[in-house]
């Protein structure tokens, strides 16, 4: 019996194998969720704007017109209609700590302490307490609009602790660890683990390292103001070495140099040893490159080096800076985003401590304006796109991530804030009045602000604090 029918049965297979294959695509085109009646900014440069989107196993399934995404409904897709509410990527900080930002947790804009204290009281924090600061940092950073923090500075107490909070599948954004340098021995600790990959494990992974070159401009104006705590890597030979060891072991390198001077160590260091190591896409970043001039842009293209400013310093400290450099033209090329730009560096803006929220580091980034009310450097202010490119896009390519983060496009991660207006409409003195309604992480809610609007307002001498 079996012989007899088995050529009949092959071919039913055969007419139906293909309605199967068939129905088994159409399901993998269906979206979990379906987004309408949206202003999609979705830095794609190919295609900016939309009107909807669909999401699918935490990802981007299609973006486009609405008639077009609604293809993509089953009868279990949940669609959401936001009324005209503006969508972005999920925001990204390049150089953050969300460690720190539990410490801060509660505290307005515009914290006095100073990057000393903090780094002094985040090392002194027990693992079981940096494991709650991380919790309480990235529900914080959630609420900011950030879906993606690269932990500058991790080392084991703070490696320990993210791994505890990985773990027990507690972290709320991704967390990119970049371990601390110890001189250029580099203990094996975060660097020798499983943890170090190219991608997540519920939420974390080692990246690579973090070499500290200098101290910021506004401490080395304070004589009596000590070191950060964080081992300087500051001569030619120690900065030929650290970069040697961390390109043979494929770690990537976020550079942290502030002055003249450090800066040009670290350009001719990485122009030499990336040239002996032939070329590679190492992703080298310079982090905070305050007196980056234009003769160490011209020589960042061929190792292939991004740069990560800190505008929200010109805010905070623009003019004590000016008063303390002693010149006005050398005050006004801080952090000179557009030349930076105009060479064709890649940039990206990372947040500070007093300007931690991203909208607020766009607007520093904008208008450049000091607590006094003074636009500090005028040449180098950049529109709000590119800005917003900066804390998106720019900063996914800074950690290595544009391939799946930094701007709403099919395939990548459905990582988005929802805004309560148009940055790119509002000019730069109506980002302060923006917030964050909805932050959404792989296609999860992680903040939602049923509250009433609580605008930013600015606080003369200082930054923003919410408004009563």
């Amino acid at each position: 019996m079996t012989t007899r029918f088995a050529p009949r049965l092959g071919a039913s297979l055969a007419a139906v194998l293909p309605l199967i294959a068939a129905a088994a695509a159409k399901a993998e085109d269906v979206a979990d969720t379906i987004i309408v009646d949206a202003s999609v900014v979705t830095m794609d440069p190919a295609v900016p704007r939309a009107q909807a989107i669909a999401v699918r196993d935490g990802r981007v399934l299609a973006v486009g017109s609405v008639e077009r995404i609604l293809a993509f409904k089953g009868d279990a897709t949940r669609v959401r209609d936001l009324d005209g509410r503006v969508v972005l990527p999920g925001f990204i900080d390049p150089h953050g700590s969300c460690i720190a930002a539990g410490l801060l947790a509660g505290s307005p804009e515009g914290s006095p302490l100073s990057d000393t204290e903090i780094a002094t009281a985040v090392a002194a924090l027990s693992t079981d307490a940096r494991v709650a600061a991380a919790k309480a940092g990235q529900q914080a950073l959630a609420a900011r609009g950030y879906t993606t923090v690269a932990e500058a500075g991790v080392d084991q107490a703070s490696h320990d602790a993210l791994v505890r909070l990985a773990a027990a599948r507690g972290m709320v954004i991704d967390v990119a660890g970049y371990a601390t340098l110890d001189g250029v021995t580099i203990t094996p600790g975060p660097l020798a683990t499983p943890w170090r990959s190219a991608g997540y494990t519920n939420g974390y992974r080692v990246a690579g390292i973090t070499v500290v070159m200098d101290r910021d401009l506004v401490a080395s104006l304070d004589p009596t103001d000590g070191s950060d705590g964080e081992t300087a890597v500051d001569s030619p030979p120690l900065i030929r070495d650290a970069l040697s060891l961390a390109f043979e072991n494929g770690w990537q390198v976020m550079a942290r140099a502030h002055g003249a001077e450090a800066i040009g160590r670290f350009v001719d260091g990485v122009v030499e040893v990336a040239a002996s190591k032939g070329p590679a896409d190492r992703r080298t970043v310079l982090v905070g490159a305050d007196q980056l001039g234009a003769e160490h842009l011209a020589s960042l293209a061929e190792p292939k080096v991004s740069v990560a400013f800190g505008p929200g310093r010109l805010v905070l400290d623009g003019d004590r800076l000016r008063e303390g450099m002693g010149s006005i033209d050398a005050a006004e090329r801080l952090s000179p985003a557009a030349t930076a730009l105009a060479h064709g560096v890649p940039v990206a803006f990372h947040s500070s401590v007093g300007c931690a929220d991203p909208l607020r580091v766009v607007q520093a980034a904008v208008g450049r304006r000091t607590a006094s009310g003074d636009i500090l450097g005028p040449r180098e202010r950049i529109d709000i796109e590119a800005a917003i490119a900066g804390v998106t896009r720019g900063a996914a390519f800074a950690i290595g991530e544009e391939q799946f983060k930094g701007s709403i496009e099919a395939g990548k991660a459905a990582d988005l804030v929802i805004l309560s207006g148009d940055p790119l409409s509002v000019g730069a003195a109506g980002l302060a009045d923006l917030r964050v309604v909805e932050t959404i992480k792989a296609g999860r809610t992680i903040h939602l602000d049923n509250g009433s609007p609580r605008p930013l307002r600015r606080r003369p001498g200082a930054a923003w604090v919410a408004s009563p």
